[in-house]
């Protein structure tokens, strides 16, 4: 499937951590680049924020085939707790193979790979019924699937200035880490429209459970899936 977002699409959020404001959030569809000869599109989804002696920033980039929506490079660049570090894939779906920066040896992937921030996209685009329980055999690394998508209801929720019908969704990677981990038993709200844009984010940090909630929405540019004309 072509990727359906368009170019330029910014949603920026606020950040709470129960009554107080801990710092902000961005999602943004960055552009197209060339990855290994295929036309991709780039994904950006920062934190950066934290509470009293907590400080997170965590910067996840993804690079998804334009016309199949494949990962085919992901970055995690964080900061947390006065430590930081980096990890950097790159993701071969048609050779059915991963290889981390740093390290020599290539690890299986699966047919149609996903990393973090491109499930963040992808999720909007697919069929999600009330009281439905998915698996998605898409995470790039094999050992972490499937991913557990449970469709909790429907809301009606606040942000952005405007109200939303929203669909309560459950992602989590039940061997996973980060925002999706079983532990940090995360909530999705996504709009309830063609668009399924990401309303707010909820999910458990080691300080505590933390809320994402729109703030704004910035003029799109093109379509991610259109094709350049040719005189």
């Amino acid at each position: 499937m072509a990727v359906p977002f368009p170019i330029g699409e910014r949603l920026v959020y606020g950040a709470r951590y129960g009554p107080f404001s801990v710092g902000t959030a961005t999602m943004e569809v960055a552009g197209i680049d060339t990855i290994r000869g295929v036309e991709a599109v780039h994904f950006v989804f920062l934190i950066d924020g934290g509470a009293l002696w907590y400080h997170i920033h965590q910067n996840l980039e993804s690079w998804v085939g334009r016309h199949d929506f494949r990962s085919r490079r992901f970055l995690n660049q964080t900061e947390e707790k006065g430590k930081s570090w980096e990890r950097k894939f790159e993701i071969y779906p048609d050779s059915g193979f991963y290889r981390e920066a740093g390290r020599d040896t290539t690890v299986a992937t699966v047919p149609d790979p996903l990393d973090d921030a491109a499930f963040l996209y992808w999720i909007r685009t697919v069929p999600l019924e009330k009281d439905k329980r998915y698996e998605y055999h898409r995470y790039f690394r094999p050992e972490r699937n499937p991913v557990i998508v449970e469709v909790l209801g429907r809301e009606r929720v606040g942000v952005a200035g405007k109200k939303w019908e929203a669909i309560v969704i459950r992602p989590r990677i039940p061997n996973g880490g980060g925002i999706f981990a079983e532990k940090a038993d995360a909530r999705i709200w996504l709009s309830d429209d063609s668009l399924r844009i990401m309303l707010a984010l909820q999910s458990k940090f080691s300080f505590g459970q933390v809320t994402l909630k729109l703030k704004e929405i910035t003029a799109t540019k093109e379509k991610a899936d259109s094709r350049p004309e040719h005189p």
